[in-house]
């Protein structure tokens, strides 16, 4: 939180993440100032976050102090080990759609039935997996992990538990 009572900028940045491709210096300078806020909310050291994000951790000072203005592949690294979606952990678009229709959807659901419904409809999803073969799961988005643990599900033959669903 800053001092105004609002979201802090890394939390910002963590909410909505940041579209790196063609962005402007000034716009990565911006993204840039979260990371120190992100990096003491994720009790992570500059070497810890250096070493996760391949880079140098002088450069992770750099960043923090606003000394030097990252390029797009560094920014990227260093967001996604805190946990900021880039563009590149976007699904691709037409999985895109169908999310867009689905939050509409679920949305309109009474808030008291959201969990339930949509526990329901995931193990609909992970009955679905069973039937696929399986691929290797490779990457690290946000995405490549949730299909992991659907795929393991579905590999077990079991269905999500219902504390895997909650929101944290």
């Amino acid at each position: 939180m800053d001092d105004a009572g609002g979201l802090g900028q890394g939390e910002m940045l963590r909410r909505h993440g940041v579209r790196l491709d063609g962005s402007t210096a000034e716009e990565r300078r911006r993204w840039a100032g979260g990371i120190l806020d992100l990096r003491r909310l994720a009790g992570m050291t500059q070497d810890q976050l250096a070493s996760a994000a391949a880079v140098n951790r002088r450069t992770i000072g750099n960043i923090e102090r606003g000394s030097f203005t990252p390029q797009p592949d560094v920014l990227r690294r260093v967001l996604r080990v805190l946990g900021v979606p880039t563009e590149a952990d976007a699904f691709d678009p037409g999985v895109e759609h169908w999310l867009a229709m689905l939050g509409a959807l679920v949305s309109r659901l009474p808030e008291a039935r959201r969990e339930q419904v949509m526990h329901q409809e995931l193990n609909r999803v992970v009955a679905e997996l069973r039937t696929e073969p399986r691929t290797a799961d490779v990457g690290g988005t946000p995405q490549d992990a949730a299909m992991s643990e659907l795929r393991y599900a579905a590999d077990a033959g079991n269905s999500l538990p219902d504390e895997d669903l909650r929101t944290p």
